[in-house]
């Protein structure tokens, strides 16, 4: 009804030596996610006048979704050991546990409970009754509890019963993902199964109907190629009362923007949906007797996997058009937008400046589209030159769009009350994220929530951002965006002592979007920006996944020009100039010193270092980085027994000679991303060549520093700090 705001709120647990949280958990053995390890869940008015806390007394909580009448708010706790679903009373202002059932809980968006329309019964997913390991699965097999696993390959995996293939992932997805779809009666707690787990195609995660007559499911993703990097997941539809599954359709391709929640949308107030398959977008009425897909808007061509959102009255499509791959993982976004109706099977093309690019539509549900006015909707768009965003207020009948505000922010609906008023997460370099009230006008008029007091007195200096143009050997020429974040009291001409963060592949400059420029390296910018560095956040977009390309010599390439430009801008002292990256910015730390003697210092997290060593890396009978050697961020686009030079050419580790830079590595004992042997031996080999290095090896942590034991992060976090100040000294 618009009159109150339910929202998570995490705080990191003290993970402690001994309990169950020391190893950086995907997954507690409760069921819980790690990732919910620490949330809870508070209630606002709209107004701002008053929050309260609507879950246990103990245990984490999240997920929350309203009851159609707003009296109730459904969500998943682990007060009483297991994940179950609860619902507190706003008219009783109190809490309490619906069924005893145990919730099968995601680390994904998408597996939160659904409201039948009369408020009676919620839709969950409910966790198997066969129990699988919530690891990655060996791919071994030997005698039964005998400690041996046997491999095989070739002629000797000729028996099936002997041997699986080392890269199915089958068993690890569906241990982390399948579920039995089921009702839950409100008032009894009553379970009725609609799908139980063994269902093909096997259910993962549901929506309802508007009418509440059908639940659709998208099953348990899939790789349907084990060298590929792509996952796929079928789109299938049971009757809310049980009955025959049928499948929509097959080999819908997960986003990894967002692996649930993008692949299909209901219409309001009808059982008629529409689903993205192979950029084209496809069409189900349930009213139809025979009913089965269809395409729409074909004359659009392929078409973006988002947005696809309806308008308020549910009769106009706002579609992503003329997709484009942008190259940092986050894979097709649209350059336009364009507007069809499903009364007169029109189509409205939208044009935007070329320079900007798609951010967002302001929704007033996952669904709809917010219309601050009749025949209005907002949408976000980013400058690629400024990294500034405009706020347009578009006409859905002429497709025309004008500019309401700019901002430097980070924007994301939760959701409309009318009209004339929504509320968004917002936050921006100076700004703690928290809830804000917009207007109609798309301006920010007042902060609903204050979720981190001390934040209000946390600020660093300015945020400013320049171009770099940059030659490529094939004559191209290309722009790159940095933005710096500065000090309190500097100014650009100070030339400060730079410490440059970079991740290849990703577009860095916009964490500066983020409160207090966010944590690029696995560390807080703040910490290194408060202690008198400057902080380069630099855009490395190397070329494609999947691709045999030269990933050392290519960061070098797009990096020095960028760091040269802020020195001559008067930013960066180029004698006092750190680098430090995290996990494939580890990597790029270390191979990027063994081409270049520019930086004092360097700082390498997580990193993978020897990539013909890594190829075979095998981690519970699975070898991932096969994959994201040939096909993602590694970049050799084959097997190293086809092209071993370039496989050494790109590793550190094979290049330790050429290194002058003082480098230190961090890596966590327990890292399932990258093997802390590579770590190890990156060591070794500096260490055999009398090169200036450090390795900290932090026993039982993972793959990123700020999700470590409190004492091991700032452990790590104060050994950069002097590691830094001893090579990069910071004048008083």
């Amino acid at each position: 009804d618009g009159k109150w705001i339910v929202y998570d709120v995490h705080t990191p647990p003290e993970r402690s030596a001994g309990s169950e949280l020391e190893q950086e958990p995907r997954f507690l053995p409760n069921g819980t996610p790690g990732t919910f390890v620490g949330s809870h869940l508070l209630l606002s008015d709209t107004q701002g006048n008053g929050v309260s806390e609507i879950c246990p007394a103990k245990g984490n909580c999240w997920r929350a979704s309203w009851s159609p009448d707003s009296s109730r708010v459904a969500f998943y706790s682990d007060a009483d050991g297991i994940p179950q679903i609860w619902m507190y009373d706003l008219k009783l202002k109190a809490s309490k546990k619906i069924s005893a059932a145990k919730i099968k809980a995601k680390l994904w968006l998408g597996d939160e409970a659904y409201w039948c329309s009369d408020g009676k019964k919620v839709f969950v997913p409910l966790a198997p009754s066969i129990t699988r390991k919530t690891e990655a699965p060996s791919a071994a097999v030997g005698p039964k509890d005998s400690g041996i696993q046997i491999y095989s390959s070739g002629k000797e995996s000729s028996e099936p019963a002997k041997s699986e293939p080392v890269q199915d992932y089958t068993e690890f997805f569906l241990s982390e993902n399948n579920a039995t779809l089921a009702s839950i009666d409100v008032a009894s707690g009553m379970v009725k199964e609609i799908v139980p787990s063994t269902t093909e195609p096997r259910p993962s995660c549901l929506t309802l109907s508007p009418s509440g007559k059908w639940i659709v499911y998208l099953s348990v993703y899939r790789l349907n190629d084990p060298a590929s990097t792509k996952a796929f997941y079928d789109l299938a539809i049971v009757p809310a009362e049980g009955g025959p599954v049928h499948v929509i359709a097959k080999d819908l391709e997960v986003n990894d923007n967002d692996y649930y929640t993008l692949a299909y949308r209901w219409r309001p107030s009808h059982d008629q949906l529409v689903y993205y398959k192979n950029a084209r977008l496809w069409w189900l009425d349930l009213n139809e007797k025979a009913a089965e897909p269809k395409q729409i808007a074909a004359e659009l061509g392929d078409v973006a996997p988002f947005p696809i959102l309806f308008t308020r009255d549910g009769n106009r499509l706002i579609i992503g058009t003329q997709p484009v791959d942008r190259k940092d993982y986050s894979g097709f976004w649209p350059s336009s937008l364009a507007i069809f109706s499903l009364e007169t099977n029109t189509i409205h093309r939208m044009q935007f400046d070329p320079s900007l690019q798609y951010d967002q539509v302001l929704t007033s549900s996952k669904n709809i589209a917010w219309e601050p006015a009749e025949n209005e909707f907002g949408s976000i768009w980013r400058n690629s030159e400024s990294g500034e965003k405009s706020i347009f207020r578009n006409n859905l009948e002429s497709g025309k769009g004008t500019t309401s505000k700019k901002e430097l922010g980070h924007f994301q609906s939760i959701g409309a009350a009318g009209q004339d008023t929504m509320f968004v997460a917002y936050e921006d370099a100076a700004t703690p994220p928290d809830i804000y009230q917009i207007n109609h006008n798309l301006q920010r008029q007042k902060r609903i929530s204050n979720i981190e007091p001390r934040f209000d007195n946390v600020r660093l200096g300015s945020v400013e951002r320049f171009q770099t143009e940059i030659k490529e050997k094939d004559g191209k020429k290309i722009t790159a965006q940095t933005a710096v974040i500065l000090p309190t009291g500097t100014k650009k001409g100070d030339k400060l002592p730079t410490l440059v963060f970079h991740y290849a592949g990703l577009p860095l400059s916009r964490s500066a979007d983020r409160f207090l420029a966010g944590s690029p390296a696995s560390v807080p910018i703040s910490v290194f920006v408060t202690r008198g560095y400057a902080a380069l956040l630099t855009d490395l977009m190397i070329g494609p996944e999947g691709v045999p390309g030269n990933p050392a010599q290519e960061m070098v390439d797009l990096l020095l020009p960028q760091v040269n430009r802020a020195a001559e801008l008067g930013y960066t002292d180029i004698n006092r100039v750190g680098l430090i990256g995290q996990s494939y910015g580890g990597y790029s730390t270390a191979a990027i010193i063994t081409k270049t003697n520019l930086f004092r210092a360097a700082v390498a997290i997580s990193g993978v270092y020897d990539l013909p060593g890594t190829y075979a890396w095998m981690l519970n009978g699975l070898t991932p980085h096969i994959n994201w050697s040939e096909q993602g961020q590694g970049r050799m686009g084959t097997h190293p027994w086809k092209d071993l030079t370039r496989y050494i050419e790109n590793s550190p580790y094979y290049q330790a000679d050429k290194i002058q830079t003082p480098l230190l590595l961090i890596h966590g004992g327990n890292d399932d991303t990258s093997p802390v042997q590579d770590a190890e031996k990156m060591f070794v080999a500096l260490q055999r060549l009398n090169k200036t290095a450090q390795l900290a090896v932090y026993d039982k942590e993972g793959h990123t520093i700020n999700t470590w034991s409190l004492e091991k992060a700032v452990d790590a976090t104060q050994r950069i700090l002097d590691f830094l100040a001893r090579y990069i000294p910071v004048k008083s």
